[in-house]
């Protein structure tokens, strides 16, 4: 069998989410079709309009050209009612997470890879009826910035409970799972490990014993008994230095499932044009195995955390202005971020580094950005 041709018939265009979508509107209500609705959503953001009153300004601009593109015969553009109940009402939201995580599924590979565990508040998406932000918890490829798989916290849940089913239903086999300390709990490290991946938290004091049994560790061992690397960077107006040591020595000490290795890091910062300087220590947990994973691999793996926040969140934020776009409707903003982390996605895996410079390029290039949508992307590298 033609093991490649296989793997190219798995690969799916973004069309094909919006195809497998569920319409969930009233068929009285009809005035135009679900697909091409979802089309031009994307595309519209491809090209860097934010709130539904600019998409449906872009797309009104626009309309004899995406008429043509996309063989439509309405009569008129949809308005920007219709743009709102589609964001807010039209999508089941769980069903398009999950059409988006196995999107990105299947550029996935055999290899070792990363994955940074997150959760992120839309800071304007409220609901009416109890003035709740929306919450979301995420898990990114770290390599590529991709979001495999992303849920809303329900009512009375925080950020574990949420984790728990974000977990459950991931692919985490030959994976890497990275977190903040609120993440290092048990039941969370035994289903990591159970379904084939590896996990690396960072620890926090409050978390009793294994903190201070991690602190107290690297206060009195020998630095010649621990693993050690370093690394030196110099960007954004800011040096910086870390320092790691880490130990398998402590393991088998710790009631924690599948530990193999206990770390600290050191970062120090210091800035070119004030010169003031800061420092940062921090411990951590991890049940990758010091034959594989010396010091030298965690302190890479621990820098490439931060790309959750650098890649994703802050591209959310800043380029699409995801916490400035007013939602009255969790579902909308979940939308919206859902709809955002597609088109980072797709810009990443394209080897666009600056998402802002990939929009204002596809806003002139309107048969480019609909090609990044229409065809696999295989097709397109």
């Amino acid at each position: 069998m033609n093991t490649t041709l296989e793997a190219e018939k798995k690969v799916k265009s973004g069309a094909s989410i919006f195809e497998a979508m569920t319409d969930q509107r009233k068929l009285k209500a009809i005035r135009y079709q679900f697909q091409p609705l979802l089309i031009l959503l994307s595309l519209s953001k491809l090209c860097l309009p934010d709130r539904p009153s600019e998409i449906a300004d872009w797309v009104l601009n626009r309309s004899s050209l995406l008429k043509e593109k996309l063989g439509l015969d309405w009569k008129r553009m949809p308005s920007l009612s219709t743009w709102q109940r589609l964001i807010s009402e039209n999508i089941a939201v769980s069903e398009f997470d999950e059409l988006v995580g196995q999107y990105f599924h299947s550029f996935s590979s055999d290899e070792r890879e990363l994955l940074n565990l997150d959760g992120k508040v839309v800071c304007r998406a409220i609901a009416k009826e109890t003035d709740k932000q929306l919450h979301l918890v995420a898990l990114q490829v770290s390599r590529s910035n991709t979001v495999v798989e992303q849920t809303a916290l329900a009512a009375g849940e925080n950020e574990i409970s949420a984790a728990k089913r974000l977990l459950a239903e991931a692919e985490l086999r030959n994976k890497i799972v990275s977190g903040d300390a609120i993440f290092a709990q048990t039941e969370l490290s035994q289903k990591v490990v159970e379904k084939g991946g590896e996990y690396l938290w960072k620890l926090r004091a409050n978390q009793g014993s294994i903190y201070q049994l991690a602190k107290n560790h690297f206060a009195e061992m020998d630095d010649k008994y621990l693993g050690k690397a370093s690394s030196l960077d110099k960007g954004h107006g800011r040096i910086e230095e870390r320092e790691i040591l880490s130990s398998f020595r402590l393991a088998g000490k710790i009631e924690f499932p599948y530990l193999a290795q206990v770390f600290r890091i050191v970062r120090q910062s210091e800035e070119v044009k004030t010169g003031k300087q800061s420092e940062q220590m921090i411990y951590g947990i991890t049940s990758l195995p010091v034959e594989a994973f010396g010091a030298k691999q965690l302190l890479a793996l621990t820098r490439h955390h931060w790309s959750i926040e650098n890649g994703l969140h802050y591209r959310r934020d800043v380029t699409f202005k995801e916490d400035k776009v007013r939602q009255t409707s969790p579902s909308g903003g979940r939308v919206l971020a859902m709809v955002n982390n597609l088109t980072i996605g797709i810009l990443r895996k394209l080897g666009w580094e600056n998402i802002a410079k990939a929009g204002r390029h596809f806003s002139a290039m309107i048969d480019e950005a609909l090609r990044l949508i229409l065809l696999p992307i295989k097709l397109l590298l």
